[in-house]
């Protein structure tokens, strides 16, 4: 997994044909791209005049303080957002997100009386500590789902939608196994489907989804 810092640019460009001065309070991004007042920008991420600042008008795109450096035409600019999910399952899914899972699917077949363990890793993808909750599928007949974290037993929590990692620090991960059990008495054909869904604790939206497909064998 990647730190969304190392994918593509969200504001396209710092100086589209412009050279922006030192001191300059003033950013020529076409349309503002998309921003907000009070959005954070990192001016030249990664680079050797990185900056950050704070924009405070958008027509044109002005921030709160003047730049300490001069930055040349098509200098990138990116957009800090604040702690967001990217969740894999068994190393599936890595930089995919959405509610759907697609692409973040998993599949397994397993004869009655068997089980699979699915590892499920979030990462913090962006630039700032935070709380991430967690809600996993039931079981369903005749399949049995358990959630664990190392040894704890979480399934509870992870069912009701109200585990909570808490704090994860930025580009780090959590790992919590998925196991899903099938029942002795399970018919050959039967297909269960299970998924593990991602946010931070301060949105109502998932943000990322994986899924496991598991189908009983004779």
């Amino acid at each position: 997994m990647n730190s969304r810092g190392d994918r593509p640019i969200l504001v396209r460009r710092a100086t589209d044909g412009e050279h922006t001065a030192a001191g300059a309070t003033v950013i020529p991004v076409p349309g503002s791209a998309g921003l907000v007042i009070g959005d954070l920008l990192r001016v030249d991420p990664g680079g050797p005049t990185e900056e950050d600042a704070q924009v405070v008008d958008l027509f044109p795109l002005t921030v709160d303080r003047p730049l300490a450096f001069a930055h040349p035409q098509f200098t990138p600019v990116r957009k800090l957002g604040p702690p967001s999910p990217d969740a894999t399952i068994n190393g599936k899914g890595d930089d995919l997100y959405g509610s759907s899972g697609k692409g973040e699917t998993k599949n397994a077949d397993l004869a009655p009386g068997t089980a699979k363990t699915f590892r499920v890793e979030i990462q913090n993808e962006e630039h700032a500590a935070g709380d991430f909750k967690i809600a996993g599928s039931d079981s369903t007949d005749p399949f049995v789902v358990r959630y664990l974290e190392g040894t704890t037993d979480i399934t509870a929590a992870v069912k009701a939608g109200a585990y909570v990692i808490q704090q994860l620090p930025a580009g780090e991960s959590r790992t919590i196994r998925m196991k899903v059990k099938v029942k002795r008495t399970a018919v050959p054909g039967t297909i269960g489907r299970f998924r593990v869904k991602t946010k931070t604790g301060t949105t109502t939206v998932v943000q990322d989804v994986v899924r496991a497909t598991v189908q009983v064998i004779p």
